[in-house]
């Protein structure tokens, strides 16, 4: 007790929203910031901001997004913590809150299933893990619903969309991912997963794909929503 006291002192864990010493005791996030995230209201809403971007393009079933992402906000610190630092505990924990959330309003009807957006293998073998990966087990986990990965393979690497406008993200991903042989989407509400809801090129892409193969319920749920 008192080494791992001495080790805290000298090592405190941080709050990835305010950078401030975390209670030995506390999860992933003090209190405050919790408290204070800019959390949507989509899960409540059939249509919302969100399902707005997918207007005349793909009719997902359910579009929500557990935060509104702003530059240099917290959102953007704890996504930040989540991709390039390893903080996967802290994905697995704020998908569990969520869908805990998602489960007391139903808004994912008929047994949902798990889906997170796959990584190239060349850029998931560079950062280590698939950050998708983390946020749709914590989902599955408060959700009480499966988890299946991969489900999805994505085939080619593609060029990173920070910088594209949205028909230029839409052709970046467009043939890009395939379901692979042992997933069968049929007859399942299949959710799809991912860190962050821009213009929902590869969120769209995905659900071609998995249309392709069979599915006719699809969802998405996102982390944070940056849409316009």
């Amino acid at each position: 007790m008192f080494w791992r006291d001495l080790f805290y002192l000298a090592f405190p864990n941080l709050c990835p929203a305010c950078e401030k010493p975390l209670p030995q005791k506390a999860s992933f996030i003090c209190s405050y910031c919790f408290e204070t995230l800019p959390k949507t209201a989509f899960h409540g809403q059939k249509e919302n901001a969100a399902t707005n971007l997918f207007r005349g393009r793909y009719p997902f079933d359910r579009v929500t997004s557990a935060l509104y992402f702003s530059k240099d906000g917290s959102v953007q610190k704890i996504l930040h913590s989540i991709k390039y630092k390893g903080n996967t505990s802290l994905a697995e924990s704020l998908g569990e809150w969520y869908g805990k959330v998602l489960f007391s309003e139903n808004t994912l009807a008929n047994a949902p299933c798990f889906v997170p957006v796959p990584l190239h293998e060349k850029k998931q073998y560079q950062r280590g893990y698939n950050q998708a990966l983390y946020w749709a087990k914590g989902l599955s986990k408060g959700y009480e619903g499966s988890f299946v990965y991969p489900a999805l393979q994505r085939n080619l690497p593609t060029e990173t969309q920070t910088k594209k406008g949205r028909y230029d993200r839409w052709k970046n991903v467009e043939h890009v991912f395939e379901v692979l042989p042992d997933f069968q989407p049929e007859n399942k509400h299949i959710v799809l997963v991912d860190d962050v809801l821009t213009t929902g090129a590869t969120l769209e892409s995905c659900a071609r794909a998995l249309q392709r193969a069979g599915a006719n319920q699809i969802s998405v749920v996102t982390l944070a929503y940056a849409g316009g």
